[in-house]
Parts: C-alpha cells; sequence; structure tokens
C-alpha cells in the first residue's frame, strides 16, 4: 500500500514540474498522458481531442510527452 502512495505522490510532483515548466495544467498533462497511453499519436490528439486538451498543439503535446519520458528516465537511474 505504501509503495502505491509513493507512486502516486511521484507522478503528482513529476506532472507538477512539468506544469510549471511548460505553462500547462495538471489536467492537461494528464490528458495527453493518458490519451498517449492508450495508443492516440501526437497529430491525432491535437486534431481531434481539443477539447479535452484545452486546445493544446502538436509542440505542446510533444513537448509535454518528451519531459514526461525524461522525468521518467532521472527517477528510475537514482
Amino acid at each position: 500500500m505504501m509503495a502505491v502512495k509513493y507512486a502516486i505522490i511521484e507522478a503528482m510532483d513529476k506532472y507538477e514540474k512539468i506544469a510549471q515548466e511548460l505553462g500547462v495544467s495538471l489536467k492537461q498533462i494528464d490528458t495527453v498522458l493518458s490519451l498517449t497511453a492508450e495508443g492516440s499519436t501526437i497529430p491525432f490528439i491535437a486534431r481531434y481531442r481539443k477539447d479535452v486538451t484545452g486546445n493544446l498543439d502538436e509542440v505542446a503535446i510533444k513537448a509535454i510527452i518528451d519531459r514526461d519520458k525524461s522525468l521518467t528516465a532521472l527517477a528510475e537511474r537514482k
């Protein structure tokens, strides 16, 4: 149970860091990463999921995904 709680806190810290760096909301980050995990591509998200991403463009979506991958890799190396 503690491991799950720690993982949730770590994910929130990562989302908050991405939000501050990129100037997007936590909801936008969660939505983009959820859609990506479901197999949606960046162009698909940018074109057909604007309503749930708050009109993020392809550049912003890619930045969120790239920063998430970067922070995840850094956490794994620790």
